[in-house]
């Protein structure tokens, strides 16, 4: 039986992939992999709970019976807090991210904390730099630097819904400009065996895009 095209891509894609990898070895991650050792203890705290969660969280998993939970959409399922609808109202996140910001008054914290919901996201550019659902479009996050949003972006995690950022920006740029040129020697060492295996440049780079997005 002719094996169809796409199942041609789709093999030549995971023979290529397998031996790439084989050689690179354990894939590094961000960001704690791109950060620097001073950086990394400054972010090694717990991460802080909104008052409606219990002291700690990932031990207890239970809401405080003395108050409530937050507004639409976000309630505790088990050992953590997550959105539970698609629509999310702006009203409730921007109330998480004000709790979430009265906690950095403390002495000597040298981070902040976001809340983001699960899903995909995207960059939006308009007068600033915008994290949006990329489904419905909504705006979760603003910042004044394409750095940090892409810090953000980069440490997003299946399950995860608060996040550490640095406040030194040169840490942040640091480690985006690192963990960047690290995934295009990735893309290049793909691409180039691609070739070796007489595939032509077009679809060298469509198959080391598409393997990519699966790491």
């Amino acid at each position: 039986m002719k094996k169809k095209p796409e199942d041609i891509l789709y093999e030549l894609r995971e023979q290529v992939a397998n031996k790439v990898f084989a050689k690179i070895g354990p894939i590094r991650k961000f960001p704690e992999d791109f950060l620097d050792e001073k950086t990394k203890k400054e972010l090694a705290g717990p991460v802080k709970y909104p008052s409606v969660f219990a002291k700690d969280p990932p031990a207890a998993g239970k809401l405080r019976r003395d108050k409530k939970p937050l507004k639409s959409g976000i309630k505790i399922v088990g050992r953590y807090h997550k959105v539970v609808r698609e629509k999310i109202d702006p009203k409730a996140i921007n109330e998480a991210l004000e709790m979430l910001k009265e906690w950095e008054k403390g002495a000597g914290v040298k981070y902040e904390e976001v809340l983001l919901p699960e899903g995909e996201l995207k960059l939006n550019l308009g007068r600033k730099f915008e994290i949006c659902s990329a489904k419905s479009g909504m705006t979760f996050l603003k910042f004044d630097s394409l750095e940090k949003t892409k810090y953000v972006l980069y440490c997003k995690k299946k399950g995860q819904l608060v996040y550490k950022i640095p406040k030194d920006e040169g840490a942040i740029e640091k480690a985006v400009e690192d963990y960047e040129k690290y995934l295009e020697e990735i893309r290049e060492k793909l691409k180039k065996a691609f070739m070796k295996r007489r595939a032509d440049r077009k679809i060298a780079e469509y198959l080391a895009d598409e393997v990519m997005k699966e790491i």
